[in-house]
C-alpha cells in the first residue's frame, strides 16, 4: 500500500508539493469542482444518507435538493471525505481522497495476485499497471468516485473464493463484495450484479459435474439468498426511499 501510494504521488506530481492549492486535472469548472464542493458541503453542513435533504446555502431562494440514496451509494467515497473535510482544509481533503483511490486500487490488485499464488513480482507489476492505466488517469482527473476501483479485485477473489468450494459462509462474503461493489458506486454495483451472475452460470455445469445436480440447488440457492438479502432488498428499499423525491426533481 505504502508503495502503491508513491506511485499516485509520481504520477500526479507536483500535486503533494501543493497539496492545499491545487487539484489532480485542474479546477476549470469542470465534475471536479462539484465534488469539491459537494466535500465542502457536507463537511460544513452535514450529509444526508437517507429520504431528502436541503442544501439552503446555494441555489438561492430555492435551495438544492439532495437525494440520500444517491449519497448512500457512494458512502465509500462521501463519508470518508466528509470526515476528512472537518479535519484538513477542503481542498487537501479532497486530494487525500484522490491520493486514496489510486493508492488502494493498485493496492487491492495486488493483493489479487498474489491470493492468486502469483510471486511479488507479477503482482506488483500488476498492481501498478491497475493504478496507472489510462482510465484510471482520467478519472481520478474528473471523476474521483469513479476511480476507487478496489470493488473489481475484491469482488473476484470473492467469486473465485466461492467456486473452490462453495458454501453459505462464501456465499455470504460474495454477497457483501457485491454490496460494497453498490456502496462505492452504482455503476461499480451494475457491473458486479452481473459479474456475480456469470458466476452462478459457471457454478452450474461445474457443481453439477463436481457435486450432483442436488447440490447445485443447495448452493446455487444459498448464493442467490445471500445477494437478495444482503444486496437485492437493502438496495431495493434504497431506491424505493429516494421515488418521490427524483419525482420531485424531474418535475
Amino acid at each position: 500500500l505504502a508503495v502503491a501510494g508513491l506511485i499516485a504521488v509520481i504520477l500526479t506530481w507536483p500535486l503533494a508539493a501543493n497539496f492545499d492549492t491545487i487539484i489532480a486535472g485542474g479546477g476549470s469548472a469542470g465534475d471536479n469542482t462539484g465534488y469539491i464542493w459537494d466535500l465542502w458541503s457536507n463537511s460544513h453542513y452535514g450529509i444526508d444518507l437517507w429520504g431528502a435533504g436541503l442544501q439552503d446555502h446555494v441555489g438561492l431562494p430555492f435551495g438544492r435538493t439532495v437525494i440520500g440514496g444517491a449519497n448512500l451509494l457512494l458512502f465509500f467515497y462521501n463519508v470518508p471525505g466528509a470526515i476528512l473535510g472537518t479535519l484538513l482544509p477542503t481542498i487537501a481533503a479532497y486530494n487525500v481522497m484522490v491520493l486514496a483511490g489510486m493508492a488502494l486500487t493498485g493496492a487491492s490488485m495486488y493483493l489479487l495476485v498474489r491470493w492468486l499464488g502469483l510471486g511479488i513480482g507479477p503482482a506488483a507489476w500488476a498492481g501498478m499497471a491497475f493504478e496507472i492505466f489510462p482510465y484510471e488517469a482520467l478519472r481520478t482527473a474528473a471523476h474521483p468516485p469513479l476511480a476507487w476501483l478496489m470493488f473489481a479485485p475484491l469482488l473476484l477473489m470473492a467469486c473465485i473464493w466461492w467456486l473452490q468450494k462453495p458454501s453459505w459462509r462464501r456465499a455470504t462474503v460474495m454477497a457483501a463484495a457485491t454490496l460494497f461493489a453498490w456502496l462505492s458506486n452504482p455503476y461499480f454495483g451494475a457491473m458486479a450484479l452481473v459479474a456475480v451472475g456469470v458466476t452462478l452460470l459457471v457454478a452450474i455445469p461445474l457443481f453439477a459435474h463436481c457435486f450432483g445436480g442436488r447440490a447445485v440447488l443447495a448452493r446455487v440457492g444459498e448464493a442467490v439468498g445471500a445477494l437478495v438479502v444482503i444486496v437485492i432488498v437493502p438496495l431495493g428499499i434504497i431506491i424505493a426511499s429516494t421515488r418521490g423525491v427524483a419525482d420531485q426533481i424531474v418535475t
